[in-house]
């Protein structure tokens, strides 16, 4: 009686400690899908967490086979295209009364003996900022030596960034029609970005 009170009592231990002790876990499965569940994921932020399910879905999603080809470089512009943008810009301008008389009458006076023997000088006209001489050269060697004598030599004709270049091609025995724009004193003439913006 007392035996089988023991066997009983042992039963009965063994029953509840199995109840209140949790399950070890199982031995993971040796299988082409066991395997895959345990391949390493991406490591959640340690700071916030919430972004590791971001990763995953990032680290999931196809790549580009190749990235994107760069946007060919744009061409800078050329003499013809910077002398018509100035054109377009000095005729724009308000006129400031005061300085372009000023600086008209003293761009004539200093033109005269500049000028090689067989070019004249067709126009002289200022605005706000610019100013706009149009001369007319017996040829391509004429311009040049104005082009030395007025803007490159010793005897500088004005004191601010210029730019010249013919009006249209060259035709041989025809008189060679230039333009050039002058800044105001002290100025430099408007950047390529001011005339064509960002290329």
């Amino acid at each position: 009686m007392k035996l089988s009170i023991v066997v009983l009592v042992v039963v009965a231990l063994a029953w509840a400690g199995r109840a209140l002790l949790p399950d070890r876990d199982p031995p993971l499965e040796r299988t082409p899908r066991a395997a895959a569940a345990a391949a390493p994921q991406p490591p959640s932020h340690p700071r916030f967490p919430e972004l590791a399910p971001l990763a995953r879905v990032a680290a999931d999603e196809p790549r580009d086979p190749a990235p994107a080809a760069a946007a060919p470089a744009t061409a800078p512009p050329s003499s013809a295209q910077v002398r018509d943008r100035l054109d377009e810009v000095f005729h724009a301008e308000s006129i400031d009364a005061a300085w372009s008389h000023t600086a008209v009458r003293t761009l004539e006076a200093k033109l005269a003996p500049l000028l090689p023997a067989r070019s004249t000088v067709r126009s002289v006209d200022c605005r706000g900022s610019l100013c706009r001489i149009e001369t007319s050269h017996a040829g391509v060697d004429e311009y040049r030596d104005f082009v030395q004598h007025a803007f490159l030599g010793r005897t500088e004709l004005w004191n601010a960034g210029f730019f010249t270049n013919v009006v249209a091609d060259p035709v041989p025995g025809q008189p060679v029609i230039t333009v050039a724009y002058l800044a105001r004193e002290g100025q430099s003439l408007p950047s390529p970005e001011a005339l064509f913006g960002a290329r």
